[in-house]
């Protein structure tokens, strides 16, 4: 008996909450029906949570700006007898709840009513396609290539815009980014908050990205503001860098309605990452484009295998789709294209785009420079280019519509591909004399 005040004091301080392995925690999207944000879409998830289950349950939904550096974890369980008390994450700007593992039975339940239950798969960055080659050559073509200085004999740098980037994270020291203010959270694999540190790359891609849209010197778009989620920060059995579904969607989440303050987020959103086509995670990506926010999205560089190997979201309709070209304006023979998703008759293809992504130079962690191939190095100049457009055109923010629109009109026209073969260039290359 004068056990019992320890054990139950261990409880309350969270000792006995069991995290769920990595691979078990869950994302619930709700019905649609029930999509409402803020306070009522948490009691809305909450509600349904507890219609799905038995009676023997007590949940606690934590807003995703609470779900870091508690002393009990945000995504775990208790069980006390045959009680059990659950934590998650509601995440208002997807309307989804991240939970840890639930019983078969509570998830058909969840389905019968209209919601979704995604497993907490390993999501890809798109690597470059050979290793960083550290160098002290400042050529900076993918500039000149896209005619900057036509932007910035009109005055634009991206000033009053901000990119938000779900990467590796960033070296927020870099020369690239003296001066700037870089926003920066660290997620884990459940989709929680890490505790608040200083903003740390967990590889070298997040920097290299970060600085060709928003650098001093090699960014598209310097005056821009960055709002780095890092979200690619685990190393798998083969050393390649990967994330989680749900750290995506918690990253996706803080750069909606977190970033830039409680209820504010960022303009633009480059994701360098891509998993095959998954029709549900469409309508997550679909709803995030309809609150405003333009996702600018990397096509992949599986070019060499041929036509279809493009990967989410760049193969999503609504975002923004890019592919990479050389120097000399020609489609890097990695660079991925194929139709659209969902499918359509007659079926749209994607890139919608190419810009320079090969041998482009760029930050390195350490205030060092390299170079670095891929459409993840494509894609970050366009991300940087939409800054420059809602610079000059303040009716283009939360209009991802328009914005697409005015930056597929500054392109440059591709050849036509040979014996009729789908575009691999989509509307061409990217090209500013008109801006």
């Amino acid at each position: 008996m004068t056990r019992l005040p320890q054990v139950a004091r261990a409880q309350s301080i969270g000792d006995l909450w069991l995290k769920p392995d990595v691979e078990r925690a869950l994302l619930v999207l709700m019905p649609t029906r029930e999509r409402t944000n803020g306070p009522v879409g948490r009691k809305a998830a909450k509600t349904l949570l507890y219609e799905s289950t038995s009676d023997l349950l007590s949940v606690d939904l934590l807003n995703a700006a609470n779900s870091g550096g508690g002393s009990i974890p945000a995504v775990a369980e208790a069980q006390f007898g045959a009680f059990t008390q659950m934590r998650g994450i509601y995440l208002s700007a997807l309307d989804a709840m991240i939970l840890p593992a639930l019983p078969d039975e509570t998830i058909a339940s969840l389905q019968d009513a209209g919601a979704v239950v995604l497993q907490n798969e390993v999501v890809m960055q798109i690597a470059p396609t050979e290793a960083e080659s550290v160098s002290v050559d400042t050529d900076d073509w993918h500039l000149d290539a896209i005619e900057i200085d036509a932007a910035r004999r009109k005055g634009l740098t991206g000033r009053g815009v901000t990119i938000g980037f779900l990467d590796t994270g960033i070296d927020a020291d870099h020369p690239e980014f003296t001066g700037k203010q870089v926003i920066f959270q660290d997620f884990a694999p459940d989709g929680s908050k890490k505790r608040k540190r200083e903003p740390k790359d967990y590889d070298t891609h997040g920097t290299h990205v970060a600085a060709l849209s928003a650098g001093r010197s090699k960014g598209v778009a310097p005056a821009a503001q960055i709002a780095m989620a890092s979200v690619l920060n685990t190393r798998d059995a083969n050393q390649r860098i990967v994330g989680y579904r749900n750290q995506i969607a918690a990253g996706l989440n803080w750069l909606a309605v977190e970033a830039l303050g409680l209820g504010e987020g960022v303009d633009i959103v480059n994701a360098s990452l891509g998993q095959d086509f998954d029709r549900e995670e469409y309508a997550v990506a679909r709803n995030y484009v309809d609150s405003g926010i333009l996702i600018v999205a990397a096509i992949g560089n599986d070019g060499r295998r041929g036509e279809g190997h493009h990967s989410a979201p760049g193969m999503y309709e609504c975002t923004l789709a890019v592919g990479a070209v050389d120097r000399n304006h020609s489609i890097a023979d990695f660079s991925d294209w194929g139709p659209a998703m969902p499918a359509s008759q007659p079926p749209v293809y994607k890139p919608d785009l190419v810009a320079p992504g090969v041998q482009v130079s760029s930050a390195l962690p350490g205030a060092r420079y390299g170079l670095m191939s891929g459409t993840s190095m494509a894609c970050p100049i366009v991300a940087g280019v939409a800054a420059l457009a809602i610079e000059q055109d303040e009716a283009l923010r939360g209009e991802p519509t328009g914005l697409i629109e005015r930056i597929l009109k500054l392109t440059a026209t591709l050849p036509p591909a040979p014996n009729n073969q789908p575009p691999r260039g989509g509307r061409g290359r990217l090209h500013l004399a008109n801006i």
